[in-house]
């Protein structure tokens, strides 16, 4: 299960954080198979 760390400005809206995540998580999905429920983020504003 990979880990991603993303760290954003404070300045960004929820929904800016919550597509940025929606994004990663997809490429994930696509390029290394894993589950969908599995979400290793770490979020650091």
């Amino acid at each position: 299960m990979p880990l991603v760390k993303i760290e954003t400005r404070k300045s960004w809206r929820a929904s800016q954080k919550a597509e940025i995540m929606e994004a990663i998580h997809t490429a994930m999905r696509e390029a290394l198979k894993i589950p969908e429920i599995d979400l290793g983020f770490n979020l650091k504003v």
